[in-house]
């Protein structure tokens, strides 16, 4: 979480992310697991690590704090297992079109996700939601997924069924 609001300040002011050069653009971080006044403050603290003005963020990143709210951008028919893109979603998706983001952070799948993560399925549904979303931008969709305990035992991150890895045009693992 702190990485990918880090890249998306990085992307607002246009400066380096762990080591690799960024191009300016705007920004979007959808999260779910802090509300707005942590993400702020984390925000402030990167801002003064790029020894920038808080507000020369304003212009190029956009938060949309999520915590204790529904967040799932996709559900599935109780039946037939159809999904369906939620009111959340449309709402995501305008956000990012109105504000102009290149990127867009969905922080994390295990609260935007709402089916079985174990259906190769369901989860190529909701890749494809994303990889829709990413389209409608001409830009990037990130999407975090903790590691299950054998992914990180492993060292493979790895959690869920194999839709995970294969539905994604490119997996990052970070570990301690």
């Amino acid at each position: 979480s702190t990485l990918m609001l880090q890249l998306c300040c990085s992307a607002a002011l246009g400066r380096d992310w762990i080591g690799l050069q960024v191009r300016p653009m705007k920004a979007l971080y959808f999260g779910c697991e802090d509300d707005h006044d942590e993400l702020w403050r984390r925000t402030a603290a990167m801002a003064r690590h790029y020894d920038r003005p808080l507000s020369d963020l304003a212009e190029g990143l956009e938060l949309a704090a999520m915590v204790g709210q529904d967040a799932r951008l996709i559900s599935f028919e109780k039946f037939t297992r159809e999904p369906q893109q939620t009111s959340v979603y449309r709402a995501l998706k305008h956000r990012a079109l109105d504000f102009g983001a290149q990127i867009v952070i969905v922080d994390t799948a295990t609260k935007t996700f709402s089916g079985n993560q174990n259906d190769e399925c369901q989860v190529d549904a909701y890749i494809s939601l994303l990889r829709r979303l990413a389209i409608a931008i001409q830009g990037c969709v990130i999407i975090t997924k903790h590691p299950s305990l054998s992914g990180r035992a492993l060292g493979t991150g790895e959690s869920g069924n194999v839709a995970w890895n294969n539905s994604v045009r490119a997996r990052l693992y970070f570990s301690e």
